[in-house]
């Protein structure tokens, strides 16, 4: 009978996830990206904070980490905040429904469910746009 050892199981998957975020991020699905790093910063935090013995041999892993999380939060900073493009992004995504999964899903319907995500999203967040481009969002009370 074999035992996984659970520091190396904890770093697996968090560089796992790591080497997912990169690839969804090249592959241009940035919000999979932001998904599959924050996974990754659960495992790593998860088997640090279980065996604080690591914290010397985890340094590459860390900064790996820590660099890619740098990227796409410049990534998302760069990115105007218009409604207009959120409605149309938002409803291309439930299109992908139709394609991918075969759903039956009609132009109007993913139209009208985007405007529904969207206006969800700007009433539960602020949003708003710097001049210099910057996004700032922060949850609304």
């Amino acid at each position: 009978m074999t035992f996984s050892d659970p520091r190396r199981d904890g770093l697996r998957d968090a560089l796992a996830a790591l080497r997912r975020a990169r690839v969804q991020l090249h592959d241009g699905h940035l919000g999979w990206a932001v998904e599959d790093l924050r996974q990754a910063q659960a495992a790593l935090s998860f088997t640090m904070g279980m065996f604080p013995e690591l914290m010397d041999c985890t340094g590459g892993l860390r900064r790996a980490v820590f660099r890619f999380e740098r990227r796409l939060v410049k990534l998302l900073e760069a990115a105007p905040v218009d409604p207009g493009e959120l409605v149309e992004l938002v409803a291309g995504a439930i299109r992908v429904l139709r394609t991918r999964d075969g759903l039956p899903v009609t132009d109007e319907m993913a139209l009208e469910r985007a405007n529904n995500l969207v206006a969800g999203i700007l009433g539960a967040y602020r949003v708003t746009v710097r001049p210099d481009n910057i996004v700032d969002c922060g949850q609304s009370n």
